[in-house]
């Protein structure tokens, strides 16, 4: 997961009717959003279905849960409206007879934001009249969300849902450094951004490869096309082997590999350096420091204040490598939370995670993608204290509400967007929004 500073002060403004230290997880936002957009003929606006109206509507109120000091326009809820039961903004009036899935846009409500659950393709379009496949992983620019599906990236504006091409095309995989659609991916995984490039793991490729935001060029980071291996150097000399998630802390990058070598590389976009930092020391559970360390198919990771937390998903653990804090890197792995598969809320090794995998910072803890609890989980730092969010261990059903009336089939990614306050998270084929704060 993946670093962005943003630039500016409060949200000024709600859209209506649409819906690290060295930099990490700063700042205010320069923009707004409130979810997606009207789907399936419903009404923009005040919500309804069915024919009865439902708790949409509001005249020159504040809309809360993210946006901060903005209030709605032309006496319609912002965040759009829902149709048949699927959301894509910030009111819901789906379900029979009209009954609120979620109250607008209150803290702690998921809704669907950009997609269809159970439904794949791979059209442009709105809030839930887009559509996606293979979804893995998120991160965003404070504009923009971007989202990786198997050979292609794609973006989605969070002031209004739009979901757009950016690099790439789904269905069509293969290498070409090109611009924008017309290059080729195969398997992008991992994803970053600074704002000013985006940064993807191509797995299939075995690259790492950078995006500019402006003119949509494509160019390679590190590695060799096709050429699988673990060797740390520099540029094209770098050798990589599934590699999954990938984190930017302001300076440089770090990604997590699963293949034989399970371990945390370090890259300096830079300088194209490639190094390892911790395990490549075969599949296990140890801590200790560098190549002492043992992980288990580590997928995703994310950091702050000189700490980096990786998911050691298959372990069903939260380890911690500390990245010195204004002292010197030790890259010292620990295990903070988790013990064994679980669904637990507790402190430290007390708490249980089941495969989680992507994680991403809000500023005072960590929320974690808890995929096979079906829930979210929050990681107050110092102290390691889990606890559930949303969502119902178990319960594997998609459903708009708040808390564990909130429904995940396993939510794959989460990013959290300052300027709204809010989460987007990865599942299925749709990407989720919570008014979070």
């Amino acid at each position: 997961m993946r670093w962005i500073a943003y630039v500016g002060g409060l949200v000024l403004a709600v859209a209506c009717g649409g819906t690290d230290d060295a930099g990490l997880k700063g700042g205010g936002a320069a923009g707004s959003s409130s979810g997606g957009s009207t789907s399936g003929g419903s009404s923009s606006g005040g919500s309804s279905s069915g024919g009865s109206s439902s708790g949409g509507s509001t005249s020159g109120g504040s809309s809360s849960g993210g946006a901060t000091g903005g209030s709605t326009s032309g006496g319609s809820a912002s965040g759009g409206s829902t149709s048949g039961g699927s959301s894509s903004g910030g009111s819901s009036s789906g379900g029979s007879g009209g009954t609120p899935t979620c109250p607008g846009t209150a803290p702690g409500c998921v809704i669907d934001f950009a997609g269809q659950f159970g439904q794949t393709g791979s059209a442009n379009g709105v809030g839930t009249a887009a559509r996606f496949n293979g979804l893995s992983s998120i991160t965003g620019d404070g504009t923009y969300l971007y989202v990786t599906v198997t050979n292609a990236v794609r973006k989605i504006e969070i002031a209004t849902g739009t979901v757009s091409d950016f690099a790439g095309q789904q269905g069509m995989p293969g290498y070409k450094n090109l611009q924008g659609t017309a290059a080729r991916f195969r398997f992008v995984d991992g994803i970053a951004t600074d704002g000013t490039t985006v940064w993807v793991v191509d797995g299939g490729n075995n690259l790492i490869r950078a995006i500019d935001i402006a003119t949509g060029d494509v160019t390679n980071v590190a590695g060799s096309p096709g050429m699988a291996g673990t060797t740390d150097g520099v540029g094209p000399a770098a050798r990589f082997d599934a590699t999954r998630g990938m984190f930017f802390d302001g300076a440089v990058l770090f990604v997590t590999e699963t293949g034989g070598i399970n371990a945390i590389r370090r890259i300096n976009p830079a300088t194209r350096r490639v190094t390892t930092i911790a395990g490549d020391n075969g599949t296990g559970n140890m801590d200790g420091s560098g190549s002492v360390a043992q992980f288990n198919r580590p997928r995703h990771l994310d950091g702050a204040n000189g700490r980096l937390l990786v998911s050691d998903t298959e372990n069903h653990l939260l380890r911690q490598i500390d990245l010195g804090n204004g002292g010197s890197q030790t890259n010292t792995v620990s295990t903070v939370v988790g013990s064994s598969s679980g669904s637990a809320d507790g402190t430290g090794t007390a708490a249980q995670l089941d495969r989680h995998r992507g994680l991403d910072w809000d500023g005072s803890a960590f929320i974690v993608a808890d995929s096979d609890n079906f829930t979210l989980r929050k990681v107050t730092v110092p102290g390691f204290v889990v606890t559930t969010i949303a969502g119902t261990a178990g319960n594997n059903t998609h459903a708009e509400g708040i808390g564990p009336a909130a429904g995940f089939d396993k939510p794959m990614d989460v990013h959290f967007d300052p300027g709204t306050g809010d989460l987007f998270i990865i599942e299925d084929n749709v990407v989720r929004r919570m008014y979070y704060k």
